[in-house]
């Protein structure tokens, strides 16, 4: 979501960003405060690339560039994208919440991440019951109807972003998972 939000405001999966250190007071709650040093290790053998693609870093699940590019996208966008995708949910107000610090509910994240492979469009959040009728026939209860689908990004975002995370499979942060 925070690539989507920052490709919907004109970064490229192309585009170089900084794979670098990220001090942790700019992540942690109240953005100046808390334990100082480099935040998000991604793995136990962590290593810093420098420049990078927007590509490369989230196949690589780049903590920092993470937290870059949600930064440069905007903490109120990301959240926003996020909700239009379906999670209902608050979301922390905080930086970190670029890196999952949230917690979402499976149902709501799972709902929200369907707009990848539907070309941006987001189904109606599923229910488990449409109706309850009396012994008549007779209905005394129905689920209100809601729209369809709902276009949440672009369908070159959606593109974009399942590019991405197709090469986080193949070549990235869950290739032994693939394989």
């Amino acid at each position: 979501f925070v690539y989507a939000a920052a490709f919907a405001k004109g970064l490229y999966p192309g585009s170089m960003v900084d794979d670098s250190a990220l001090d942790n007071r700019t992540v942690m709650i109240g953005g100046t405060t808390g334990i100082l040093g480099e935040w998000g290790p991604e793995n136990a053998d962590n290593r810093y690339e420098g420049p990078i693609t927007a590509r490369e870093a989230l196949a690589k699940s780049k903590n920092g560039s993470a937290v870059r590019i949600g930064t440069s996208a905007g903490l109120d966008n990301v959240s926003q994208l996020i909700h239009v995708a379906g999670v209902e949910t608050k979301l922390r107000p905080y930086p970190s919440t670029f890196r999952g610090s949230s917690e979402i509910p499976l149902a709501e994240l799972a709902l929200a991440y369907t707009i990848f492979p539907n070309e941006g469009w987001r189904p109606a959040p599923p229910h488990i019951l449409d109706r309850i009728e009396d012994k008549d026939g007779q209905i005394v209860w129905q689920a209100e109807s809601a729209q369809s689908h709902v276009e949440v990004i672009k369908p070159e975002i959606a593109y974009e972003v399942t590019s991405c995370l197709t090469d986080a499979l193949t070549e990235g942060t869950g290739q032994l998972a693939y394989e």
